[in-house]
């Protein structure tokens, strides 16, 4: 059976999703510190579920701890990285995608549907947290997809180093328009002209 969108509901999920949305977004600033006692103040919760957010976030590259230094939000990747990470992205995710029409089980198109409601409301609304965990979420969804999400290990670091370019759209809403765009050629299984609407999305 698919697994459902991974949309935050424990307090940790809660507020790895709420720091990681803030990064990605840009309302931490890259080089920001961030003070365990400072968020525990802010959330209204022990340092605990701080530390081990601090730890998770580390993981994915988006937070650096130093000795003697603290915690701070990681520098954007130099150009040369994240092209890279963009050449891996696109190739992981277009083998997923390719993968699903040799079986196109219909969930995975229910699934999208949903993301894709949530996700015209989360970019009208311009609710930024909202729009970067529902983006990541469709595409969580197509390469959970392949073989019971083999290659999501792979996929998480990579797409969480990456900073997401929001700020190439005029409109939130042009971000939306893409991922409609992928979902109505699956819906009509385009294989072409989806993977090349995926691969083009991905900037």
């Amino acid at each position: 059976m698919m697994k459902n969108f991974p949309l935050a509901h424990t307090l940790p999920a809660q507020l790895v999703s709420t720091l990681r949305g803030m990064i990605l977004s840009g309302d931490l600033a890259p080089g920001e510190r961030l003070r365990e006692v400072d968020l525990a103040r802010r959330f209204q919760i022990s340092r605990g579920p701080i530390r081990d957010t601090f730890l998770q976030l580390t993981g994915e590259g988006l937070l650096e701890a130093r000795p003697n230094a603290g915690v701070r939000v990681a520098r954007a990747p130099s150009d040369f990285k994240r092209a890279s990470l963009v050449r891996l992205r696109r190739s992981l995710e277009a083998d997923c995608l390719t993968l699903w029409f040799e079986n196109p089980l219909p969930q995975l198109l229910e699934l999208l549907s949903q993301n894709l409601e949530l996700y015209r409301l989360a970019c009208e609304q311009e609710r930024f947290e909202e729009v970067v965990e529902v983006d990541m979420a469709f595409h969580h969804a197509i390469v959970s997809a392949a073989e019971e999400g083999a290659l999501l290990s792979v996929w998480r670091p990579i797409i969480s180093q990456m900073f997401l370019r929001y700020s190439r759209h005029h409109s939130l809403l042009e971000s939306y328009a893409e991922h409609r765009e992928i979902l109505d050629h699956m819906r009509a299984f385009r294989r072409e002209e989806a993977v090349q609407s995926l691969t083009r999305h991905i900037q």
